[in-house]
């Protein structure tokens, strides 16, 4: 018998190289996000310094939404803060993690810009307007030309 492994992989992740790999594991469990409950169960067990209670309720809401529920992003947050002496309203937005961060695909923003280059250069020839023909092709080939330079850093 070989020696256990385990991966955890956020399920928006579509990657090629990284779908192949999952196979070989055996088991697969969902993580659940984490609630505000347990948030404040790990404040109660490690008790962080508030200037007041306000400032404790706004330092949690913050954890909250900052975090995403991502566990490895609510301990980091949790324990930055309880490295610090005391938790003020001017430091709260001081505490973050990179785990709790989302991106945005632009891809369908892209192709849609894309499509409008290519609509302004046939509208143009249409209505006889040379130099809106001449800046719309010259935008879709610098765009053309971003998407092949885009593609090659993708891989």
């Amino acid at each position: 018998m070989g020696t256990p492994m385990a991966a955890a992989m956020d399920p928006d992740n579509r990657r090629v190289r990284i779908q192949r790999l999952l196979w070989r594991f055996q088991k697969t469990i969902k993580l659940k996000l984490l609630t505000r409950e347990q948030t404040q169960c790990w404040l109660e067990r490690r008790p962080i310094r508030f200037s007041s209670p306000r400032v404790r309720e706004a330092f949690v809401r913050a954890i909250e939404q900052d975090s995403g529920g991502v566990p490895a992003a609510i301990e980091g947050m949790l324990q930055a803060a309880a490295n610090d002496g005391e938790v003020t309203p001017a430091s709260i937005r001081a505490y973050r993690h990179e785990a709790g961060t989302r991106y945005f695909d632009m891809t369908p923003l892209l192709v849609l810009v894309l499509i409008g280059f290519m609509a302004m250069r046939y509208v143009s020839r249409g209505i006889g307007e040379m130099e809106l023909l001449v800046l719309s092709s010259v935008a879709s080939a610098l765009f053309y030309g971003l998407m092949l330079v885009l593609r090659r850093l993708g891989r």
